[in-house]
C-alpha cells in the first residue's frame, strides 16, 4: 500500500464498477487505476520489478537498524485505507498486517470489498539524518472479496483477487511519544481477478500508529 495516488494525464481513473473495467485487487476501494504503457517491453520491465523486489525482501540478509519501537498499531491513510499491526521479528525485519472493508452505493448500483494483505519489510539505519528513522524495502501479498451490483441491468457479480506486491518507504517512531509515522510505495502485480489483471504503481500510504511496546 505516496499517502495518495493523484492521477496525471498518463493514468486512467474512474469509479469502480465492473462495467468500466473492474476493480485492481490489493484492494482498491474507490479509484481503478490503469498505468498506460507505451509498448508491451515497459509493461514487462515493471512486472519484473515488482517481482524482483518482492523476492529480495525474502533473500536479503539485513543489518541491525536502530528501531525504537517493537509493535505498533493504527491506520493507513491511502490506497488502500486499512487498519494496520506492524510488528518487528528482529532489530532489522517487520511484518505489517492490514485489513480493510468499504461499502459504497450509487445510482446505478454499488459495490463491496473486504481487504486482507501483509507486508514483510527489511529496515536500513538513518540514524545519521534522525534518531528512530529508518528506510525499508520489502514485499508481500494481498487477498480481496468484493461484489458489485447493477440496478438498471439487474447484473450481480462477485470474486476473488490475488496479487503480490513489493514496498518501499520511511518509518520514523518519536522517542517522547508512542507515535509511529511511516510513508511508502506499494507498486503490485494483480494475479488474477474477474475482469482485471496486471501491474499498477498507484497504491501506498501515509501510516500512523500507536506504540504498544519498545
Amino acid at each position: 500500500m505516496p499517502a495518495l495516488f493523484f492521477p496525471g494525464e498518463n493514468a486512467i481513473c474512474k469509479l469502480f464498477s465492473y462495467r468500466a473495467g473492474g476493480l485492481l485487487f490489493c484492494p482498491t476501494f474507490v479509484l481503478n487505476c490503469q498505468l498506460k504503457t507505451p509498448a508491451r517491453t515497459t509493461s514487462m520491465l515493471k512486472k519484473i520489478a515488482v517481482t524482483a523486489l518482492f523476492f529480495l525482501a525474502l533473500c536479503v540478509r539485513p543489518a541491525a537498524a536502530q528501531v525504537n519501537y517493537s509493535s505498533a498499531i493504527g491506520a493507513r491513510l491511502g490506497v488502500p485505507a486499512a487498519l494496520s499491526y506492524k510488528y518487528f521479528v528482529s532489530d532489522a525485519q517487520a511484518v505489517e498486517l492490514y485489513g480493510s472493508w468499504v461499502s459504497r452505493r450509487f445510482s446505478w448500483g454499488g459495490f463491496s470489498v473486504v481487504g486482507l494483505g501483509g507486508t514483510f519489510q527489511i529496515h536500513k539505519d538513518l540514524s545519521l539524518v534522525t534518531d528512530g528513522l529508518t528506510w525499508f524495502f520489502g514485499g508481500g501479498g494481498d487477498v480481496s472479496l468484493f461484489s458489485s451490483s447493477d440496478d438498471y441491468f439487474r447484473d450481480n457479480y462477485s470474486g476473488l483477487g490475488l496479487a503480490i506486491h513489493g514496498a518501499l518507504g520511511l518509518d520514523y517512531g518519536f522517542d517522547d511519544i508512542p507515535v509511529d509515522i511511516s510513508i511508502d510505495w506499494i507498486p503490485t502485480l494483480n494475479l488474477t481477478g474477474g475482469y482485471y489483471s496486471g501491474f499498477t504503481g498507484g497504491y501506498g500510504a501515509l501510516a500512523v500508529r500507536y506504540i504498544l511496546g519498545r
